[in-house]
Parts: C-alpha cells; structure tokens; sequence
C-alpha cells in the first residue's frame, strides 16, 4: 500500500474566477472622504479576477485617461502583483423623445493575468419587429480566455447591461429595450463574438 504525503491533496482543486460589477455613478466625487472609500473599494476590487463598472463618464476622451488610472490602481492594489487591462463601450446617450440627453457614458471591462481579453464589441441596438431600438446605455461584450481552465472551456462572454431606471418616466423604455435585447439575442451572435 502505497502511503500519500500529507501534503499532497486528495482532490485536484479547479481553477476558479471571481467577478464583480458596479454602477460607479460617473464617478461622482467631491468630498475627500469619498476619494478615501473609493480607493478602499479598489483594494477590494484589485483581488477579483474581472472587475465591470458601468456608467463611467465619457467626457470627449477623458474617459480613457480615467479608465487608465483605474487599471493601474488595481494593479497597485493587487497582491499578487498582477497587472489588469481594460477595455470600454462605443461612448452612449440616453434618447429621450429622440433627443440625446445628459452626459454620454461607457462600459469599462477591467481583467487581470493571466486574463485575456481576447475580442469587444458595443451593442448599440436592435431590432424588434419592424423596429430598430437603441439601447441607452449600449451594452459591451467582451470575450475573455483565462488559461487557468482547459482548454476545451477557457473562453468565457461577458455582456455589461445597464438599463434605464424602472421610475414611471422610464419604464417604458426600459422594458422596451429589455424585450428588444431578448428578442434580438438570437440573431446577435456578432456581439456575442460569434460565440453561443
């Protein structure tokens, strides 16, 4: 009989990933205390393997130069010294009567190594019946292969979905975008990345 070492487990542990996903609220910030919570809440987020914000500002380009510092306040913050990437949405706008309004804003997919984001896409909209509905905030997909996982189950599709509030002005087009999202999905494989 032959006698197994102490340390050497009994049950190969599976690789495992960890998400997490907020509205960050384009970033509304002006008192020092919320600068301090935000960069707690990094360090938190900085351990997680995908991190999603949805509605980032998207001021001309300053989002970009945003997003880059966030990428690197979760590397700072990551224990292990891992480096994160990211990539964004196509800036959107909520339409109202037709109308743009308020301040355009992105999805921000953030991934840390070995991680890959592979592929991204916006979706801006889509149709339902004869119509062609635009989503407010356009949804990103991203494809990700995490090599930590088979081969055979290494790529993993991510959609961010931020939807108008359920408040009486804009249930309707919440719902109406919802049921064009759901209708349309089947026929979206080019924003799944031609992926199932």
């Amino acid at each position: 009989t032959e006698i197994i070492p102490e340390d050497v487990p009994l049950m190969q542990r599976q690789p495992a990933i960890k998400f997490a996903a907020m509205n960050i609220l384009k970033f509304k910030t002006g008192r020092e205390t919320e600068t301090e919570q935000f960069l707690a809440l990094m360090r938190i987020l900085a351990s997680m393997d995908v991190v999603v914000f949805s509605e980032v500002a998207a001021t001309r380009d300053e989002h970009h130069k945003q997003n880059e510092v966030f990428c690197q306040l979760l590397s700072d913050f990551s224990s292990n010294g891992a480096k994160f990437t990211c990539v964004s949405s196509t800036p959107s706008r909520v339409y109202s009567n037709g109308e743009a309004t308020g301040q355009p804003e992105v999805h921000v997919v953030f991934a840390r190594d070995p991680i890959k984001i592979m592929a991204h896409r916006t979706w801006e909209g889509s149709a339902d019946g004869d119509d062609l509905v635009t989503f407010d905030h356009a949804p990103l997909t991203v494809l990700l292969e995490d090599p930590r996982f088979d081969e055979s189950c290494n790529q993993i599709v991510l959609t961010s979905v931020h939807l108008p509030p359920g408040s009486s002005k804009r249930v309707n087009a919440r719902d109406r975008q919802l049921n064009a999202m759901i209708k349309g999905y089947p026929a979206e494989s080019g924003t799944r990345l031609g992926q199932a």
